[in-house]
């Protein structure tokens, strides 16, 4: 409404790259609790070639949920769009079964 108001006619971008900074809490809220639902720590890490100290940590889903990396924006939807593809994979093994 206020870029209406102030005779906008096109919207902002929402999206530029990475996790815009008015969802990171959020977001790394929600990634830690389906990290350590699924335990999904150690298939995502595999999964995106991490280093070994994130699964060595006291906390792992902690680690990958809290991965920053200002040198590449997108670290972070990579390990959203991992813990996804792992949790779906085990999702269908466990309806095969």
């Amino acid at each position: 409404m206020t870029d209406r108001l102030a005779g906008k006619t096109e919207p902002e971008p929402l999206w530029d790259e990475g996790v815009p900074d008015h969802i990171d809490v959020p977001i790394r809220d929600w990634l830690y609790e389906v990290l350590r639902a699924y335990d999904m720590a150690t298939p995502v890490a595999v999964r995106l070639k991490l280093h070994s100290r994130f699964l060595k940590s006291r906390d792992p889903y902690a680690e990958l949920a809290n991965l920053d990396d200002r040198m590449n924006p997108m670290l972070r939807l990579e390990v959203i769009d991992a813990t996804l593809g792992c949790v779906q994979q085990a999702l269908q093994g466990a309806v095969a079964l």
